[in-house]
């Protein structure tokens, strides 16, 4: 079975209600360092994805002049 990949808007909403968790203390310590894992791996899967699109924006822009 083939997993889903999410979208950059999903995974930027999840990445952001991590930051909040951590920032009111709504996290335990026995859960922090997977919180951090996660938000970590979203924090690449956004760059990855912006790096991409501005890519794409470059080769359009660049077959415009």
């Amino acid at each position: 079975m083939k997993k889903k990949e999410i979208s950059f808007t999903v995974a930027f909403k999840e990445l952001q209600e991590i930051l909040v968790e951590i920032q009111n203390q709504e996290v335990d310590l026995d859960q922090l360092a997977e919180r951090v894992k996660r938000a970590r791996f979203l924090i690449d899967f956004c760059e990855k994805k912006i790096k991409g699109i501005s890519m794409e924006i470059k080769k359009v822009t660049k077959s415009l002049k």
